[in-house]
Order: structure tokens, then C-alpha cells, then sequence
């Protein structure tokens, strides 16, 4: 086995898999990068889809485990949001080719993936509406609009960099909105929709 060990083969999985997807990310294709005997990913998993369940829990232990829902009780609550919107944009600014196979894999029924992409997006969105509930002022709000407050964050913070990712890859956007969409994902644009966004949401908050 060459001394490979279930990390590298789980950390091989996470670089190749954006290139490769569920159906091209194969016991061989793993083997090759990592110049293995292709019997040795069966020493580690049993099968393919146990790998994937491996290599998807690791990926998003990677990609939010480090987006703490916790902070210092001295700040206000909309502050706690501001700075957890943050985290979680600048976490998927980082993940997005690993975000756009996922939503690929997904649409073509691969399972295992649209399974672990339905617990991240619930763990993003519960903990977000948690803190966007606290934020209300003590006003009674409704299940429904506090989901839509959510959904009026998500499309405007981070669906931006997502879809424009996307529609650049697939040559959807003009030329002109071609040369600037990157530059939406800089720290700067970013922190401008997110104050837009709870400047909407929490106008009592930036009353003078």
C-alpha cells in the first residue's frame, strides 16, 4: 500500500473531487494521484460510497467547522450577525468550485452529495436564523418571515458570488459584467451587501 493512509486518500478526494465530480472521482483516479496500489482503497472503504461519506464529512468539517456560531457576549446581537454572515462569505468565496460540483452532482441525483449538501445548508441556515431571530428586538415575528429574512440575506450576500461564478463559467454574462463580477467578491463588496442587507432588515439599530 505504500504507506498510504485513510487521510491522504479522504484529502485526495477533496482536491479532485471539484474537477472530477461523484461519477469520475474512481478508486483508480484516487490511486493515480496519489501513486498507489488501486487495491489499497479497499484497506480503507469498503466502497465508494463510504469514501465519498468520509471525504464529504471531512470537506465540510473543513469548510465550517471553523465558522464559530459563539462569541463574546460584549457585542450586540447584530454585530454577532454582521460577523457571522462574514465568516460564512468568506467560506464559500473559498469553497465555490467545490459548492458548484456539488449542486451539479445533486441535480443529477447523485444522493450521497445532495444528502450532505441538504445538512450543510441546514446547519448554515439554522444558525443563522437563530441569531436573525435575536436581532428582532423582542418583536414577535413569524416562522415565514423570519425564513424570508433569511432568504432576502442569503440571495443578497451570497448567492451573488455563486451564481456569478457560475453563469461565467457557462459564458451566460455580457462582457462588461464579465470584467467586474470578480471584483464583487472582494472583502470590500462583500461587507457592502451585508451592511445593505441588515441596514434593511434592522433600520431601528442605525437610528440615530
Amino acid at each position: 500500500m505504500n504507506g498510504t493512509t485513510t487521510a491522504q486518500f479522504i484529502s485526495a478526494g477533496i482536491q479532485l473531487y471539484p474537477q472530477c465530480g461523484y461519477k469520475q472521482l474512481s478508486e483508480d483516479a484516487l490511486s493515480r494521484h496519489l501513486n498507489t496500489d488501486p487495491h489499497a482503497f479497499h484497506a480503507f472503504f469498503e466502497s465508494k460510497d463510504a469514501f465519498f461519506k468520509a471525504m464529504l464529512v471531512e470537506y465540510r468539517e473543513r469548510a465550517l467547522g471553523r465558522i464559530s456560531f459563539d462569541f463574546s457576549h460584549g457585542i450586540s446581537e447584530i454585530e454577532r450577525l454582521r460577523q457571522l454572515v462574514w465568516r460564512l462569505a468568506v467560506s464559500i468565496r473559498s469553497n465555490l468550485p467545490w459548492m458548484h460540483r456539488m449542486l451539479m452532482d445533486s441535480e443529477e441525483g447523485i444522493e450521497i452529495v445532495r444528502h450532505a449538501l441538504r445538512i450543510q445548508n441546514e446547519i448554515m441556515a439554522l444558525g443563522l436564523m437563530e441569531v436573525m431571530r435575536a436581532c428582532s428586538d423582542n418583536r414577535q415575528i413569524s416562522e415565514m418571515e423570519l425564513l424570508n429574512q433569511y432568504d432576502f440575506l442569503q440571495n443578497a450576500v451570497f448567492m451573488p458570488m455563486i451564481l456569478n461564478t457560475r453563469y461565467q463559467v457557462l459564458g451566460l454574462l455580457t462582457d462588461d459584467i464579465a470584467l467586474k463580477a470578480p471584483e464583487l467578491m472582494t472583502d470590500a463588496y462583500i461587507h457592502q451587501r451585508i451592511d445593505w442587507v441588515l441596514r434593511a432588515l434592522y433600520p431601528q439599530a442605525y437610528c440615530a
